[in-house]
């Protein structure tokens, strides 16, 4: 099967699953933005800036998408070479609770890490091919240097955190206008030239990047194309494929020069790579334009607060849940039940704050429930056991002091006992 094809099957089942879940989506987006983001807000103290940070994700459809991939139908059609990776649907097979709680962790993640956009240096390793530069199935091109990574002299993790930000930003700029034909992701072209596993090693990056850094930036990419591979990057090569899951290797390829033209067109790419635009130093970076006010963005992609689709209701009432209720998804802590007339119920934490409080309370009563019948148990036997030795002392004690126990059988006792020389004997007169 060629590139295009198998390319072309996942982008169309991606964008069938998009269209068929956006009702879902934006439903969360209106829970997040109502009643999680109040809470935070006094929790993390949030600035004016940061909470239009805060808002433009929330209002990001396509980001929110992404992290949740909602495939509850999705793997019943696509082939396993093609079915997408989620981090929290496949774990939490999409409870509304959980995908709340999920969201509403990378949030908090956000605003504890992420730098102001307006500060994000272009960089020498990343840019992005002019916006008319598109792939077959019109995702925005992205060229990786390796090379130009290792030269950085900054903090490379500050560096990858600032530009995958970036990424998903531009993403939401291009979308902005686009209507019902989102772009959901890039394709991204991997040049890794120059680089070996010893020039890596020193850099501890690729563990952090996928356990910390992608979890939080999940479906950022279409598929990614390897170039000026050599068997001398076979041990790193080794080395990455390990952690990643089977869906994105099926989506990570080695062109050939003329399967990368073949693609791409050589009306789309640089002539670094065999095509007819200019090199890439000389082309325009759509990620890095001067003109553009990063702040004046945020605040024009701002929305009001989106609304619920009509077919699921607008009367909405609430009632509250018991904190150790077994039908609570967060228990020990109080929570309240949003529903609408034509939705099911959704639980939400009515107090946003976990307190340390709760959790001890909570931990405490679950070990009580656990270990209750054999803690009673034990007690009662100590208790009996202690009764009986009590009982068995007190009646040693009496049995050997019942003899002496008047000042008469004391003397009888002493009389008894046979006669010694200068002790208790008679005096005999002398004749």
């Amino acid at each position: 099967m060629s590139i295009s094809s198998v390319l072309q099957e996942y982008v169309e089942n991606l964008q069938k699953v998009y269209e068929e879940n956006l009702a879902a989506v934006k439903a969360l987006q209106q829970t997040l933005t109502d009643e999680i983001l109040p809470g935070l807000i006094d929790e993390l103290e949030l600035g004016d800036e940061r909470l239009k940070e805060a808002e433009d994700w929330l209002s990001d459809t396509q980001s929110i998408f992404r992290t949740l991939k909602v495939i509850r139908n999705f793997t019943a059609f696509v082939p396993c070479t093609c079915r997408v990776e989620t981090r929290y649907l496949q774990r939490h097979k999409f409870t509304t609770s959980f995908a709340l709680e999920a969201l509403r962790t990378t949030l908090i993640w956000r605003m504890r890490s992420l730098p102001p956009l307006n500060s994000v240096p272009p960089s020498p390793f990343l840019r992005c091919l002019p916006t008319n530069c598109r792939d077959p199935f019109d995702r925005p091109i992205l060229v990786v240097q390796l090379s130009g990574l290792s030269e950085n002299t900054e903090d490379l993790r500050a560096v990858l955190l600032r530009n995958t930000e970036r990424l998903r930003f531009h993403l939401s700029m291009l979308n902005a206008s686009r209507g019902t034909s989102p772009i959901l992701q890039y394709v991204a072209l991997l040049d890794i030239k120059g680089v070996s596993l010893s020039s890596l090693a020193k850099f501890d990056l690729l563990a952090w990047f996928m356990s910390e850094l992608l979890p939080h930036y999940p479906g950022l990419l279409t598929a990614v194309f390897i170039l000026n591979y050599s068997w001398v990057h076979s041990g790193l090569w080794n080395l990455s494929k390990r952690t990643l899951p089977k869906a994105a290797l099926s989506r990570v390829f080695f062109p050939t020069h003329d399967e990368l033209l073949e693609y791409f067109t050589p009306s789309s790419l640089p002539q670094e790579y065999g095509g007819n635009l200019p090199s890439l130093s000389d082309l325009p970076d759509p990620l890095y334009n001067d003109s553009v006010d990063i702040q004046a963005d945020i605040r024009l992609l701002h929305q009001p607060p989106l609304q619920v689709p009509a077919d699921q209701g607008a009367t909405t009432t609430q009632k509250a849940m018991a904190p150790h209720s077994l039908q609570n998804p967060y228990y020990g802590y109080p929570v309240t039940i949003s529903s609408t007339a034509a939705a099911s119920t959704t639980p939400m934490v009515y107090h946003v704050r976990r307190r340390k409080r709760d959790l001890i309370r909570t931990l405490m009563r679950l070990f009580w429930m656990r270990w209750r019948k054999p803690m009673i148990t034990s007690l009662l036997c100590l208790v009996l056991f202690l009764t009986v030795a009590g009982l068995r002392k007190i009646a040693w004690v009496r049995r050997w002091r019942w003899p002496i126990s008047s000042a008469s059988a004391l003397l009888g006792l002493i009389l008894q006992l046979p006669p010694t020389v200068g002790v208790l004997s008679p005096a005999i007169p002398v004749n």
